[in-house]
């Protein structure tokens, strides 16, 4: 009997672990019909299932933000609507048709926090140490919430919950609807990187180099894994591994349930932004201007390409077998993501920090020149 009852729980155990599996396969396979925050998922994939740019047409629209001070605040684009908030302080709606603005909030200080939007309200962090949340209607402040310091993670919204890093070394989850603190959980460093979430666990990394799991309901740490310098970019999870890079010129990945590490990968710089995956591939950017391609499974490098020798500081974005990234010259790439050939490129007038939104044959971004651009 106990033999029976060993089998039956070992059957279920399993079948949890591939309803798990199949059901963040079933989130990367799905049409990308939105970009509601940072990365454009809970998974931080910068992945959109969505027709890409090929080849550029143009310019579809150009918004300039008041005073044209840097955008580094990458847009979050939702039912047809962009937000995005700019180096002058304002939010703004925008509408993704025709680039005129629906709507603007002034805040306190510049925003470099990218939006989150669900259930009708869009939020974000600005350097002023407060975290916004506003309705995505009218722009109206439905409520704040004060931090100890700047913030400059962007946040990732699921189940009502809003989880957020900020400089003062806590991450944060908030009831979205009403601005009421869950949990917060102390860390040794100032957090720029925005968490990412897969099977109830939070992944973020420090500026105390720390990779960080928290459970997400409660904020208890499950494991954590010491790199050699901080952390500024954002993790990605994708086929039970968490991809995140670090100032020491590494990209690791970690086995997500244990916090063991599967492999590292040296790049030729510093990696200050967040990786893309795709089918088993992942896409890594670093401060000397290169961008690889390598295997999810053996950490083997498939590719590497340079831009233009700039520093990357852009998260690549990947849609239709293109990947898309911004340097610190103004150059926004397109390059063919099997081959590493470069398809186009288009110029501003100054750096791109920003990570490109792929949706529906448009590339949005926004650029250190104070204005955000559709490319179609």
């Amino acid at each position: 009997m106990k033999f029976y009852n060993l089998i039956n729980m070992f059957l279920v155990a399993a079948m949890l672990i591939a309803v798990s599996a199949f059901g963040q396969a079933l989130e990367s396979n799905r049409k990308t019909t939105d970009s509601p925050m940072f990365r454009g998922d809970i998974f931080n994939s910068g992945f959109y299932n969505t027709p890409g740019v090929k080849s550029l047409n143009g310019v579809k629209w150009k918004f300039e933000t008041a005073l044209k001070r840097a955008c580094e605040s990458s847009p979050a684009i939702k039912d047809s609507v962009a937000y995005f908030g700019s180096g002058g302080g304002m939010f703004y709606a925008v509408n993704i048709s025709n680039g005129e603005m629906i709507w603007e909030f002034k805040s306190g200080k510049q925003i470099k926090s990218s939006p989150a939007v669900a259930l009708g309200i869009v939020c974000f962090g600005g350097e002023d140490s407060i975290f916004y949340a506003l309705d995505i209607n009218t722009g109206k402040k439905l409520w704040h919430f004060a931090t100890g310091d700047k913030i400059i993670s962007s946040p990732l919204v699921s189940d009502s919950i809003v989880y957020f890093g900020s400089n003062d070394y806590y991450l944060y989850a908030l009831n979205i609807n009403t601005g009421e603190l869950i949990w917060k959980k102390e860390t040794y460093g100032k957090i720029l990187s925005s968490p990412a979430l897969a099977n109830g666990v939070l992944y973020f990394g420090g500026s105390d180099a720390v990779i960080h799991a928290l459970d997400s309901k409660t904020g208890k740490e499950k494991w954590s894994y010491v790199t050699g310098s901080g952390i500024s970019g954002s993790a990605s999870v994708s086929d039970g591994n968490v991809y995140i890079g670090s100032r020491d010129g590494a990209l690791y990945a970690i086995d997500a349930a244990s916090g063991n590490l599967n492999w590292k990968f040296r790049a030729k710089g510093k990696i200050q932004s967040s990786p893309a995956v795709c089918d088993g591939v992942v896409y890594l950017t670093c401060m000397s201007g290169y961008c690889y391609a390598i295997n999810g499974l053996s950490g083997v490098e498939k590719w590497s390409y340079r831009a233009d020798g700039h520093p990357i500081i852009s998260s690549p974005a990947i849609a239709d077998g293109v990947l898309y990234l911004g340097t610190y010259s103004g150059y926004l790439y397109a390059v063919d993501a099997k081959t590493s050939e470069q398809l186009w490129f288009f110029k501003t007038s100054q750096g791109i920090i920003s990570a490109p939104a792929v949706l529906d044959g448009v590339v949005y971004f926004s650029s250190m020149d104070g204005c955000v651009y559709a490319l179609q």
